[in-house]
């Protein structure tokens, strides 16, 4: 018990690094298989059931978080492996969505390329049996969480699908209207608003539109900036406001402006929070959009489309 205890500190003696770092070499990486066998081996020897493994493939991961990089990678690797036994996609791609965060790709490619290779693999998973197919998904999941952020439009929308199909989720927050409003609802001077193709839509009624999502949990050190992808007419700024504990009630700043096309075409919008003290290291509890906002007060009638709201580290 000492000794799995005295390992377990080791695994997570150092903070995870704040960005990617290089796959480990092979001699440190080895080092860490044998740190994970040691601490996990009864749990690994009596995961016998699908379930079990599965449930130690997301332990695994949770530990991870807290660990060095070798030891990262090997705890990755292993619950990827495990999810892969258990016949559990969404542990598989949440272990694969963590290796592509924190590490490097061995052999960079553009975008392009990496969405070609997912794709092939992809394909040619169709035809094989369970455990090698989601092997393959698995594998193309990586390239497409590769590109993903060069991606837009119709590509990024099949890819995405994809990867959901597997379970995986874009972040902390993670709002895609696909089939509902997912929770949002309008605060004022705004009509209409309902869910269309995969898009909360609106109608702008009054100098002060606002839409917002209550019933928040997000630990904002989970989450650095936040992607909207809107199309709007009537406006050329719009702002997003954020409700933190204790203070949970409108306040300028915690409030960000960001520039907006007045074209009615979607756009991808990325607001950085990482630097807003009034962000940092609380607990989200709602989130506000202003899809429009004139500083003059004089207003113009217009409608705006969503397409995503994410959050992502």
């Amino acid at each position: 018990m000492l000794l799995h205890a005295l390992t377990l500190a080791l695994l997570a003696a150092t903070p995870p690094p704040s960005s990617q770092a290089p796959v480990p070499t092979s001699d440190d990486l080895r080092a860490a298989q044998a740190d994970v066998e040691e601490v996990f081996g009864r749990d690994l020897a009596a995961a016998r059931r699908p379930a079990d493994k599965a449930a130690l493939a997301r332990k695994m991961i949770a530990t991870a978080a807290g660990s060095r990089p070798a030891a990262r990678y090997a705890l990755l690797a292993k619950a990827r492996e495990l999810a892969i036994a258990a016949g559990d996609s969404a542990a598989g791609v949440e272990a694969v969505a963590e290796l592509v965060d924190r590490f490097a790709p061995e052999k960079p490619q553009d975008a392009a390329s990496w969405v070609a290779e997912g794709h092939r693999l992809w394909n040619q998973a169709s035809d094989k049996r369970p455990r090698e197919k989601l092997t393959a998904q698995l594998e193309a999941a990586e390239c497409y969480l590769r590109c993903l952020d060069g991606l837009e439009g119709f590509q990024r929308g099949a890819v995405e699908k994809r990867l959901r199909g597997l379970g995986w989720k874009a972040g902390p927050i993670d709002f895609t209207f696909e089939k509902s409003v997912e929770g949002w609802k309008a605060k004022h001077s705004v009509d209409q608003l309902q869910v269309q193709g995969g898009l909360l839509i609106g109608r702008i009624t009054g100098d002060d539109p606002a839409i917002v999502c209550e019933g928040l949990a997000v630990n904002t050190e989970r989450c650095t900036s936040i992607e909207i992808r809107m199309a709007v007419t009537g406006a050329t700024v719009a702002q997003i406001y954020w409700y933190t504990e204790p203070q949970t009630a409108v306040a300028e700043d915690r409030r960000v402006n960001f520039v907006v096309a007045d074209d009615g075409e979607p756009h991808t919008y990325r607001i950085d929070l990482s630097t807003a003290k009034t962000w940092q290291s609380r607990k989200l509890v709602a989130l506000r959009i202003d899809p429009a906002h004139w500083s003059d007060g004089k207003w113009k009638q217009g409608h705006f489309a969503i397409d995503f709201v994410r959050g992502n580290d």
